[in-house]
This record gives C-alpha cells, sequence and structure tokens, in this order.
C-alpha cells in the first residue's frame, strides 16, 4: 500500500466518524466503552532480491579489486618478470636454432653461446619502464638500435600475471644469425 492510498483511507475513517482519527477528545469519559472498529492496514514489503543481487556484485567486484591490488608486483619484480618473459623467448628461438637439422655447425654453435649468454644481453639491453598503479602495472620494453629507440613489447601484469598486448619479438629477423655470406 502506499503512501497515498493510507492517506485517503484515513481521510475516509475521518469522514466516517467525523473525528480525527488519534484526537484526544475531553468528552470521552474513561468509563464509557469504546467501541470503535479497528482495521488492520498491511503493507506488503516487496521482495529484497534486486537488494541481495547488487550487494553480491558488489561484494565481488570489492573481492575482486582487493585480490589484485595485493597481486600488483613492484617496479622491480615486474621489470623481472617483463625480462624473464623476453629471455624464455629468446631462449626458445636458440633451442629451436640448436635442434634444427638443417642448420650447420656455426650457427648451432652461435646459437649456443646465444643461449649461454641469453639473461645477461637482455638486462643489459632491454630497457623496461613500468607504471605501477593500485590494480594493475603496464610496462614498455625497449631496446636502443641505431640510435633510436625501438618498443619490443608492451603489455600490462594484472593478478600477477604478464599479459603482453603488442610485441616485435619477431625473432625470425635473427634467423640470418651465423649465415655466411657467399
Amino acid at each position: 500500500m502506499s503512501l497515498e492510498s493510507y492517506r485517503k483511507y484515513l481521510k475516509d475513517q475521518e469522514a466516517k466518524n467525523d473525528e480525527p482519527i488519534g484526537s484526544d477528545d475531553a468528552s470521552q469519559v474513561a468509563d464509557e466503552p469504546v467501541t470503535e472498529r479497528v482495521e488492520y492496514v498491511y503493507v506488503e514489503r516487496k521482495s529484497g532480491r534486486k537488494g541481495i543481487v547488487w550487494l553480491c556484485a558488489f561484494i565481488l567486484i570489492v573481492a575482486l579489486l582487493t585480490v589484485a591490488a595485493v597481486k600488483n608486483p613492484t617496479d622491480t619484480e615486474a621489470k623481472e618478470m617483463v625480462n624473464k618473459f623476453i629471455v624464455e623467448k629468446v631462449d626458445k628461438f636458440f633451442v629451436d636454432k640448436m635442434n634444427d637439422e638443417d642448420a650447420r655447425g656455426f650457427q648451432q654453435l652461435a646459437a649456443f653461446f646465444g643461449l649461454s649468454f641469453s639473461s645477461k644481453l637482455v638486462n643489459s639491453f632491454v630497457e623496461t619502464k613500468v607504471n605501477n598503479y593500485v590494480v594493475m602495472s603496464t610496462f614498455d620494453s625497449e631496446v636502443e638500435m641505431d640510435n633510436s629507440k625501438k618498443t619490443i613489447m608492451s603489455g600490462v601484469i594484472v593478478f600477477g600475471k604478464l599479459i603482453p598486448l603488442s610485441t616485435d619479438l619477431d625473432l625470425d629477423d635473427v634467423s640470418n644469425l651465423g649465415k655466411l655470406e657467399k
């Protein structure tokens, strides 16, 4: 029952009794029996399911943001994650070159040395810039080549997971490594 219908109900009761409901009239004596008819007004409560759904959604979002904030790495941890990712990609390339049956002995030897020194080379030549936010980090990894910086990988770190969004780690360009010019 809405407020307007309740007010209308009260006005109808006043009109029936010619007295305002709830007024204290001094003419009534305490010894006289009061014979008024009492009617109960039931107000239906709307279902609270929408409120519960919104509350659960809010709690879930807050929980996810809290987990993301706790899992967000520091600057040094993020740089280590990115460099480790790049080293893994470079190592995979060198392992594939070493296992290539068509590769000459010099190419396999160069791949072996590249595999041996890949982490040191990546750590010394790759510059990683990290921007930390509360729930995630963004990064850009750059290499200086020919007096210009080239971005080799950009991405985000969310929930402690590295997600590369754009990468120029096209290691097929390095496939000329160790080829002899004829």
